[in-house]
């Protein structure tokens, strides 16, 4: 989820009462260790698109696993479950905007049955429907670039931006040890791959330590939701060092622009320094799925 896209989702969760009618959530499941669709949960997830209502709906698609097998295995497995449910929804209708999380296995305390909790082996179809008073706003003859949504999310972006260039100069005030957080710089879950919109950010970062030379950082990686493991599960590299990646992506990126690789260094500390916890909201997981700058020298 990139930046703007968290500035969406917190129009919508932050003002959910005139935004949202109401959420509808639907399950299906699956068999032991299966994430392909069946037919039967292809034709459920057919039935859907009477809920989106020819509306752009938020989804947000949550896999699950049972406790047969181990943790990593079912993490993976919980991830690929939601990422097939999403694709399927995708293929017909490609403007629906979905996000997915794999939530790994459900911890059971009574592990009795041989052949697994077959209710915990699911997906769950979280569909945020839009009100009928912002229906009928949408509806007004108004090009969608001037509807009052769409300017709030563009003032805040513009807004934001601003404060971004303000924050990267307060580097300067910065003592050594001080820290910078940059969740501007945001990133999809469980990979280490920069949103395309976090680019204008990481440019003006870039134009900034390249105008202030005697500066030198460490650029630390952090992750979200993951607190089985010592770090995140990477679909990319398919390792669990996300955070570690993370944080090698920004390093890449300054030094293919200009900034010497003496100045800096990088490290992933997974999910020991969460900004917000527990992670209630997607926006709390977006606050926590983030890197950050630590000033080692001037």
């Amino acid at each position: 989820m990139n930046f703007r896209t968290c500035l969406l989702f917190m129009c919508f969760f932050k003002s959910f009462s005139v935004f949202c009618q109401h959420t509808d959530t639907v399950k299906i499941f699956y068999n032991i260790n299966e994430c392909k669709l069946s037919n039967s949960n292809k034709a459920k997830l057919d039935s859907l698109y009477d809920l989106f209502d020819h509306q752009n709906p938020l989804i947000v698609v949550r896999g699950f696993a049972d406790y047969l097998g181990n943790k990593k295995s079912n993490y993976l497995l919980s991830w690929q479950r939601a990422e097939t449910v999403k694709q399927y929804l995708l293929a017909s209708n490609r403007n629906l905007f979905i996000t997915t999380e794999g939530k790994g296995q459900i911890i059971a305390y009574d592990k009795v049955n041989k052949n697994g909790e077959p209710l915990n082996r699911r997906v769950e179809i979280i569909i945020n429907r839009v009100s009928a008073s912002a229906r009928e706003e949408n509806n007004n003859p108004l090009p969608i670039k001037n509807s009052p949504l769409v300017k709030l999310i563009n003032d805040s972006v513009g807004v934001a931006e601003t404060k971004f260039g303000q924050k990267v100069n307060s580097l300067s005030n910065l003592d050594i040890g001080g820290s910078l957080n940059l969740e501007e710089l945001t990133f999809e879950p469980g990979r280490h791959y920069l949103d395309p919109q976090s680019l204008s950010y990481l440019k003006t970062l870039t134009q900034y330590l390249a105008a202030n030379k005697n500066i030198t950082f460490e650029i630390r990686g952090h992750i979200c939701c993951d607190y089985q493991h010592s770090d995140g599960y990477d679909f990319d590299t398919k390792t669990y060092n996300l955070s570690v990646n993370r944080a090698r992506e920004i390093h890449q990126y300054l030094l293919k622009n200009g900034i010497d690789s003496n100045r800096m260094r990088y490290i992933g500390v997974g999910n020991t320094q969460p900004k917000v916890y527990p992670e209630i909201t997607l926006i709390d997981q977006q606050l926590n799925r983030r890197v950050e700058i630590v000033v080692t020298g001037k």
